[in-house]
């Protein structure tokens, strides 16, 4: 772990992810405790996933091409969605 914080949303933690065969990637989470219970309502890890994943399940470029231009489009509006979907729990 790289920082904790807490934040009038809840707290914020920012981690670094070490690999063998890339260099070092950063991430964080921002969590809150509701109930007793600690729940992520935002990551970054699975922001970079989101992309990633709807752009390969969207695209018509063979396997193992990157994806096509409108595939991307698709995976960043998924990112965007996400987002905003984070932004609308703060006020809960």
């Amino acid at each position: 772990m790289i920082e904790s914080t807490k934040t009038p949303a809840g707290s914020f933690v920012s981690v670094e992810l070490l690999r063998a065969d890339s260099p070092p990637e950063r991430h964080s989470f921002s969590l809150r405790k509701r109930f007793g219970k600690w729940r992520i309502i935002y990551d970054t890890l699975l922001e970079a996933g989101l992309v990633n994943y709807v752009s390969s399940m969207r695209s018509r470029n063979p396997v193992g091409e990157p994806p096509d231009r409108a595939a991307m489009t698709r995976g960043h509006l998924a990112v965007q969605s996400y987002r905003a979907l984070f932004a609308s729990t703060l006020d809960r």
